[in-house]
């Protein structure tokens, strides 16, 4: 960002203008002006705005009016949550860097942006685990969280966990790159690895991958070996998302390998569950089933039920590609106990899914649609939508096996559309599956691609 001293005569006057504005508040809304222009985030909320003055929200939020009514901020609208969202005009915070520079010091400055950037982990993490049900899946936190987050956590982030990721998508890609650039690396990495998950389930990889590769290399400057395996465990997730085997097995490899040299075995075995669903989309079941019981068994002497139950749901999977359906469905049933004794409904509709296909396989065609339409009902709930269309396309096999073929065309058409706006590859085959069967129905301009269906690939999408 330019500084205001070198910009043209046209911004000069901007200057002046925001100069006069700026005498007019109370020096504490004058202050907040200062370090809001420390955000690089494109636009945000109150909380930002408390985490910075340390204050509690209700008087923060009275600031921010003070600066919006004086145009000091732009209003940008509401937020999914209905939060108000604000935004700095380039030229605003450039003046508001400057005001900061010559009014505050370097650790005033530094401790609101480490306070902020707190609240960004504390919050991001509230979603995580409302969302699914624990902490169980994040590793154990070793910065400090914001202590006033229990009053906008439950405002904003509770209510609407993805809602609130959503709002936030470019906050927290922004919240790591500052904490990269202020050596704050340990508050990075486990950013990045709280919006995993938030990320994932909405499908935003770009999101995903930035934030990681920018905490990786920061945990690395800084020697923290802990910080490396779990951002190079969610790079390997992510490209195993996308169905980039090699790339996906190398990184988790490499996460495996550090979280064993520090003696992580919560971290570890976590990931091994990862490269047993790697494996299995490789087609080498013997390596994915080792994978799955040894993650078991390193989880059981931790006593941690949800990474068993996460390991049984891998092993389930497995057995269902060896035909196995009585030991698959003796897995799953186990792993949605403890799903459901967590509250953790996104687990609940992976198992629902797995455990659909063995009653598809047994021709119990009943309990298979209904597994399937509480799955897909979840997914569409909390608007996942390449799940909820991955469930709907397994939806309608079952209906075409079970000889309705006009529930199946239904649920198809419905599957389409959800992928067809997301450009999903797997819309082709959809489209596809319509012109075999109801030849008359319009499916949009798909090309026909090579079908890539299976046990392997059914678990990598759910």
């Amino acid at each position: 960002m330019w500084p205001l001293s070198r910009l043209s005569h046209g911004s000069q006057a901007v200057r002046a203008s925001l100069a006069v504005g700026y005498q007019g508040p109370h020096p504490e809304a004058q202050r907040l002006f200062r370090l809001l222009g420390l955000l690089e985030a494109p636009d945000f909320a109150t909380w930002p705005a408390a985490a910075l003055l340390g204050m509690p929200y209700a008087e923060a939020e009275d600031l921010m009016e003070e600066l919006a009514d004086i145009r000091l901020l732009e209003v940008a609208g509401r937020d999914p949550t209905g939060q108000t969202r604000y935004r700095l005009h380039d030229l605003t915070r450039a003046y508001a860097r400057e005001c900061g520079e010559q009014r505050d010091s370097e650790d005033e400055r530094a401790a609101a942006l480490r306070r902020v950037l707190s609240a960004w982990l504390t919050l991001t993490r509230q979603a995580h685990v409302r969302l699914c049900g624990g902490d169980y899946r994040l590793p154990r936190p070793t910065s400090p969280s914001w202590a006033a987050a229990v009053d906008v956590a439950g405002r904003h982030v509770l209510p609407d966990p993805l809602g609130w990721a959503d709002a936030e998508r470019a906050g927290i890609v922004a919240a790591v790159r500052q904490c990269a650039a202020l050596g704050a690396h340990e508050i990075g990495w486990e950013l990045a690895a709280a919006g995993l998950h938030l990320f994932e389930t909405r499908g935003h990889h770009d999101e995903w991958r930035i934030t990681h590769e920018i905490a990786l290399p920061a945990a690395r400057a800084a020697g923290d070996v802990r910080g490396q395996a779990h951002m190079l465990n969610g790079l390997g997730r992510m490209y195993f998302s996308q169905g980039r085997l090699e790339h996906a097995i190398s990184y988790t490899r490499r996460a495996m390998r550090l979280a064993h040299d520090i003696g992580d075995v919560r971290a570890r075995e976590f990931t091994r569950i990862v490269l047993g669903e790697i494996e299995l989309a490789r087609g080498d079941l013997p390596a994915a089933e080792m994978c799955f019981t040894q993650a078991m068994d390193g989880l059981g002497t931790l006593g941690f039920p949800m990474g068993i139950a996460y390991a049984r749901l891998g092993l389930a999977t497995a057995r269902l590609a060896r035909h196995d359906l009585t030991d698959a469905d003796h897995l799953l049933g186990q792993a949605l106990a403890a799903y459901r004794d967590a509250f953790d409904t996104v687990g609940q509709a992976r198992v629902l899914l797995a455990s659909a296909e063995v009653r598809r396989r047994q021709r119990r065609f009943g309990e298979a649609i209904a597994m399937l339409t509480d799955a897909a009902a979840t997914y569409q709930a909390i608007a996942s939508p390449y799940r909820y269309g991955v469930a709907l396309r397994a939806l309608a096999e079952v209906h075409r096996e079970a000889g309705d073929l006009s529930s199946a065309i239904e649920t198809w058409e419905r599957c389409l559309k959800t992928l067809t706006a997301l450009n999903a590859p797997e819309a082709n085959e959809v489209a596809a599956l319509l012109r075999r069967h109801a030849p008359g129905r319009h499916t949009g301009d798909r090309t026909v691609t090579a079908a890539g269906s299976g046990s392997a690939e059914a678990f990598r999408a759910s």
